[in-house]
């Protein structure tokens, strides 16, 4: 398997037998990287024209997600190799910090306010959809006053809440506290990676848990209460994929052939039970690649939860346009892409957490960038 886990804390644990044990695996990439003799689209899965030589793509790869899972599985069914294309994987944790890693990778799965981040500090464009997550879940204790009566707001005045902040995960906890007429103000919030906060709040630290996928359904597996989530609280919650300038610029080939096989692997999860199967093996495989407890109870519920849309949806998506729903942009039409991100966007913009300034700018600088996926249409007619 080619997966490089990158955390820190696994790469001086593990450093040393990583230099020692993996010659045969860097002895392979090496080969890879020689001209091969190339066959036709007609021999490939998908119909797409393979490379002529390797060619390597660096994947940020978001942790116990389904967002990532179909490089991961398009990579260990084949369908990247007979492209002649090699994944390399960049692991991360959550979406801002995936984007202040953006030199590490080419493409790369977040949740919307990771999207954003990347957009806003980074320069980042999103280039598709990659997911509609709804289990971002707020958690708390069977014996709290908010789990005998989650609408009651003075259940939830002056309570400790862990969770990543400027996530989803805290989109989700402040869209809750609106509905009930409170906000960020009216609770204490401590900042955790969601691996951490959910670790403390087994240890008995904090009196919530806002966490996301495999880690939501960890949480109702200790007996905590899943008092709300992205679907009861019916929020539209776009994760994307996202693209570097410098990949756009250097590696768009690349690019446009990795677009297309993603979303046909979305296409090829949903084809049959079979098919299924296999994607709930390949997480359970990631997962304990990443250090992430997980059981199959757990990872058929992440690929039921997955919603990211086929190959033909999504360029719809990167492409059919409507004027701003909010009327407050009105150079051009929008992008549906656009309009579902920004839910997350005008969110935060009225949390502080953004400026009205950033959400021009993610639209005038068109940082959701339809072009690949036009292209891939293109390519694929």
């Amino acid at each position: 398997m080619k997966r490089r886990l990158l955390s820190m804390f696994m790469v001086l644990v593990l450093g040393v037998s990583l230099f020692a044990g993996c010659s045969s695996s860097q002895s392979n990439l090496s080969d890879k990287n020689e001209s091969v003799a190339p066959v036709s689209a007609k021999d490939t899965t998908f119909g797409i024209e393979p490379f002529s030589s390797r060619q390597e793509l660096r994947v940020g790869y978001f942790a116990g997600s389904a967002l990532s899972i179909p490089f991961y599985i398009a990579d260990n069914e084949g369908f990247f190799d007979e492209l002649n294309i090699d994944i390399k994987y960049e692991t991360f944790t959550n979406g801002p910090g995936m984007m202040e890693a953006n030199a590490d990778w080419d493409v790369a799965g977040a949740g919307s306010a990771g999207v954003l981040v990347g957009q806003i500090g980074y320069d980042t464009p999103m280039i598709g959809i990659s997911d509609y997550e709804t289990n971002q879940g707020l958690f708390v204790r069977a014996d709290s006053p908010i789990a005998k009566d989650p609408d009651n707001p003075e259940n939830w005045k002056g309570t400790t809440w862990l969770y990543p902040v400027g996530t989803t995960a805290h989109f989700t906890l402040s869209t809750m506290l609106g509905k009930l007429g409170l906000d960020d103000s009216d609770i204490k919030s401590i900042n955790m990676d969601v691996s951490s906060a959910l670790n403390a709040f087994i240890g008995g630290e904090g009196d919530g848990l806002a966490v996301w996928n495999a880690f939501a359904f960890r949480a109702e597996d200790e007996g905590f209460v899943r008092v709300a989530d992205a679907g009861t609280l019916d929020i539209v919650n776009s994760s994307g994929t996202v693209a570097t300038k410098d990949a756009l610029e250097n590696k768009r080939e690349l690019l446009k052939k990795s677009f297309a096989v993603f979303y046909k692997t979305v296409e090829w999860i949903n084809e049959n039970e079979e098919n299924k199967e296999k994607a709930i093996k390949y997480y359970l495989e990631s997962a304990e690649d990443e250090g992430i407890a997980v059981d199959r109870k757990i990872a058929e519920g992440i690929i039921d939860y997955f919603k990211c849309p086929g190959l033909d949806e999504s360029i719809k998506l990167m492409t059919e346009t409507s004027k701003d729903p909010k009327g407050l942009y009105t150079d051009r039409e929008l992008l549906q892409a656009e309009i579902d991100l920004l839910v997350t966007m005008d969110f935060f913009i009225e949390q502080g957490k953004f400026k009205p300034e950033d959400r021009v700018k993610i639209l005038s600088q068109k940082l959701v960038d339809p072009s690949i996926a036009t292209e891939v249409k293109a390519m694929l007619k």
